[in-house]
């Protein structure tokens, strides 16, 4: 009877027991679902374990995040000294059965502490705690990468058999599962707070909206930025919260989105916004298309905005900025444009009538003295009209080089010719040495090489009292072929302290209202621009007392000789009498023309505006119109656009502008009026003549037509 009652409670005892694992496994898999918390979980783990293998103590330990020491994870049987001794030990190839089974990833079975040479440091404190085996089987991730070790003590030598084997494999498991579990929490936890820190502190705005337009969420910075909280937005429709001028844009561009038609984001936009205090708010953002991830269709948009308020004011602060600079820069344009006008149209009779006036015979000493003197003073007003506007043409990029083939020989010969007596004038030697080597022909802008050497040989001449002048030019091999020119002179020199002012605008070495020599300042300026236009440099030396040297260089390759018999040549020639139209609003720019073309035979008959012009072209044919710009009532531009559209007899008579309107966009306005030529006033009487006898003669270049016209002004 005894035994049965023994057998029943037996019975009843494992039952409880069984029941208790169950129950104590069934806690430890739910506390895993739920992310419960590690340690708690680790310790039902290993209570489960010790549970279910009498006489067993159970040790869960975990790699730190260096992978370097153990920390205690669980150990609820363990004295608690035998614990906290452990905790933190560095692993390795022979720290017990934990350090070592954590540091070569496999499983260290030790059935002997006291006699295993694994424990030698660590027997001692294994007694004390009696524990006389341990097994370890590293905790690996789903990686194989070793996460901590569960470890079974026993008070007694043991070897573990298969079941023990499969029992701490199992919980090794579990732990790992449990471990991963925590680490994938905490993961997501730090990445929700990161996203939650940046969306509750970031300066843009982070936006969802539905398919519909409405917005779904809206991050909290749009409480700083607009004064509105967020739960006041969302649920409100985005085209209620826009600027109603901006809104059709947007939404094009959403259309757009949802079209498909943009293979990434759609492109920035910028739009407004209404603050809470009443002010628009100017915003710019990028919209992302937000898709089903199974279905793949559009369910909304993502929009991340910057306020950009304080930006567009500053761009509108720039633009008004820009606006007044180019108005400050048109004004001064027309400034100098109607400053070289009134001053070049009394030059034109100063400087045209002084030299009709040299070419009579018989003219009084005096009289000649006199003569030479007013056409001195006015080329000398000219020259400065001409170097600022030239500075003022180099400043805005607008000087266009004309390179052609010429003699550099023969340029740099007349071009001391010019200044020859005025040098005699002065008591000065004026020479010129030629370096061996020169080529024949090179290309080159002629005009402003004879420009820049004019301009250094009248400082020379300004400065130099006595001795002489000379000028040397050489051929450089570099860059293709250069000219270099120099010019010395036994002047005053230069302080070296004020060389550094020499080629700055508006700057003289003596700039005091008692300094002996007149002039702009702009002269070597100019030089220093032109030069590096023309792909060279300039430079100077000198000495006080004794003399400066300047010298400059431009680029100038070897070219083949042109073709002989020019147009100009052939024209001038054999010039036929022709019948030309003088159009000017000046009588006595009319009266010096004709002074000048009488002599060759032309019929001249003279209008004095464009609209007399225009009704005189109607009628009568000419070989040549001689045309003036600008003039009060209709223009010389309009004028000639009226004979070229409604003139048969004219409509294809060459016209030439005769202006004081020199400047580059007033010489394009001329093309594009359908006019063929310039002359330029001051008149220089070669060049009018020439220029007569080219567009009259049978080598006159094509006639401007109908679609020449049509491509300058569309240019």
């Amino acid at each position: 009877m005894s035994t049965m009652v023994n057998q029943r409670n037996t019975r009843r005892k494992s039952a409880a027991a069984r029941e208790l694992r169950t129950a104590t496994l069934t806690r430890t898999m739910t506390l895993i679902a739920t992310g419960g918390s590690l340690p708690v979980i680790l310790d039902a783990i290993a209570r489960y374990v010790e549970a279910e293998h009498r006489g067993i103590l159970c040790s869960i330990l975990l790699l730190d995040d260096t992978g370097q020491r153990l920390l205690n994870g669980a150990g609820p049987s363990l004295p608690d000294f035998y614990n906290q001794a452990i905790n933190g030990v560095v692993i390795g190839p022979d720290v017990g059965s934990c350090g070592t089974a954590a540091y070569s990833n496999s499983c260290t079975i030790v059935s002997d502490i006291q006699t295993d040479p694994l424990w030698i440091n660590f027997k001692d404190l294994a007694g004390q705690a009696g524990l006389a085996s341990c097994w370890s089987e590293p905790i690996r991730g789903r990686d194989g990468q070793v996460l901590g070790t569960f470890a079974m003590y026993h008070r007694e030598i043991r070897v573990p058999d298969e079941a023990d084997f499969r029992s701490i494999e199992a919980a090794a498991h579990l732990a790992a599962i449990a471990i991963e579990r925590k680490q994938s929490d905490d993961a997501l936890a730090a990445s929700e707070a990161r996203h939650r820190l940046f969306a509750d502190n970031a300066t843009d705005l982070i936006m969802l909206s539905g398919a519909d337009g409405r917005l779904t969420f809206i991050s909290p910075s749009v409480g700083r930025v607009t004064g509105y909280p967020p739960e006041v937005l969302v649920g409100r429709l985005v085209r209620d919260i826009v600027h109603p001028d901006d809104w059709p844009a947007m939404k094009a561009i959403g259309d757009r989105l949802y079209a498909g038609e943009f293979s990434g984001d759609a492109p920035r936009s910028e739009y407004r916004a209404r603050h809470k205090d009443g002010r628009w708010l100017w915003f710019e953002t990028r919209t992302t298309l937000i898709r089903d991830p199974r279905t793949g269709e559009p369910t909304g948009t993502l929009d991340v905005a910057r306020e950009i308020t304080g930006r567009k004011v500053l761009e509108e602060e720039l633009l008004q900025r820009t606006h007044e600079a180019e108005a400050a820069t048109e004004a001064k344009s027309n400034f100098l444009a109607n400053m070289s006008h009134e001053i070049r149209t009394p030059l034109t009779a100063i400087l045209g009538f002084s030299g009709l006036l040299k070419r009579l015979p018989g003219m009084p000493a005096d009289a000649e003295l006199h003569l030479q003197r007013i056409s001195t003073a006015g080329e000398a007003l000219l020259s400065v009209v001409n170097d600022v506007l030239d500075f003022s043409k180099l400043e805005a990029g607008q000087i266009e080089l004309d390179p052609q083939p010429f003699d550099p020989a023969a340029i740099v010969r007349e071009t001391v010719d010019l200044v020859a007596a005025q040098a005699a004038m002065k008591g000065l030697r004026l020479s010129l040495d030629l370096g061996e080597d020169l080529p024949a022909v090179v290309q080159a802008d002629s005009g402003r090489l004879r420009q820049i050497l004019l301009n250094l040989l009248g400082n020379a001449l300004k400065f130099t009292q006595a001795g002489d002048i000379r000028v040397t030019l050489t051929w450089l091999a570099d860059n293709g072929g250069q000219l270099r020119i120099e010019v010395a002179d036994t002047g005053s020199g230069i302080p070296v302290d004020r060389l550094d002012r020499l080629f700055q605008r508006f700057s003289q070495v003596d700039g005091s209202i008692s300094r002996q020599h007149g002039g702009s300042g702009l002269g070597l300026a100019i030089c220093l621009g032109l030069t590096e236009l023309m792909g060279g440099r300039i430079g100077v030396d000198s000495t006080p007392g004794e003399g400066s040297r300047f010298w400059f260089t431009v680029v100038a390759p070897p070219v083949a000789a042109p073709a002989k018999g020019e147009h100009e040549e052939a024209a001038l020639e054999a010039m036929p009498a022709a019948r030309l139209l003088l159009v000017d609003d000046v009588a006595i720019n009319r009266q010096l023309v004709r002074a000048i073309l009488s002599p060759f035979g032309h019929e001249i008959i003279e209008a004095s505006g464009g609209a007399e012009a225009v009704e005189i072209a109607l009628h009568t044919a000419f070989d040549l119109i001689l045309m003036d710009v600008q003039m009060p009532g209709l223009d010389g531009l309009a004028a000639t656009r009226a004979i070229r559209a409604t003139s048969e007899p004219n409509h294809r008579t060459p016209v030439l502008a005769f202006s004081a309107n020199v400047l580059a966009d007033q010489l394009a306005a001329c093309r594009a009026a359908g006019m063929n030529d310039h002359i330029g006033k001051p008149i220089n009487m070669a060049e009018l003549v020439s220029k007569v006898a080219l567009w009259t003669s049978d080598a006159a270049p094509v006639a401007v037509d109908d679609q020449d016209r049509s491509e300058a002004q569309s240019a």
